[in-house]
């Protein structure tokens, strides 16, 4: 069995349409307000995520991990948030961790597909090809039976995601 890779246009609009038992979500204690994914989700749920650091019931540290409903107000039911730390320290090491357990966590709470925006990478320290490249390599490995969408800020970042699935025989390209 591969792992089914879709990539997508982070909007709004993709945010909506998308169809996952769970969006996994990077949240980093130090950014504020949300962008990215974590942003267009919490402006969907109302700012839910931003009334999680007020009251600090989740705060971003990196060990944080909080599960909670969308109330149908994206195109997936639950919403896992993953704790990142401080996004200018994460490097490589860090990042390649950090979204093993992302992984772990969402293949132990049997889910069989999930969403992530790649967290750090864009914008972000990382460079979008190692990140793209060791996430893939992780899903493949762990998750092999089910399926992932990733959202990429630019045309570029999608493809990038699309060439690295391509050369992977682990992963079947999910064209949307």
């Amino acid at each position: 069995m591969k792992l089914g890779v879709k990539a997508l246009p982070l909007s709004l609009d993709s945010l909506d349409r998308m169809s996952v038992d769970v969006l996994a979500l990077g949240l980093f204690e130090d950014e504020r307000p949300l962008k990215g994914a974590t942003g267009y989700c919490d402006w969907r749920l109302n700012g839910r995520l931003s009334r999680m650091f007020v009251d600090e019931s989740f705060l971003g540290k990196p060990r944080d991990v909080v599960l909670t409903d969308t109330g149908g107000r994206i195109g997936s039911p639950r919403v896992l948030l993953f704790g990142q730390g401080k996004r200018y320290s994460l490097d490589l090491t860090i990042f390649k961790r950090r979204v093993r357990k992302m992984i772990v966590d969402v293949k132990k709470a049997c889910f069989s597909s999930y969403a992530i925006e790649l967290p750090g990478v864009d914008p972000g320290p990382l460079h979008p090809d190692q990140a793209i490249c060791e996430f893939l390599d992780a899903a493949a490995t762990i998750f092999r039976e089910g399926a992932v969408t990733l959202f990429g800020h630019s045309t570029r970042f999608i493809e990038q995601i699309s060439e690295a699935a391509r050369t992977d025989e682990r992963i079947a390209l999910i064209l949307s």
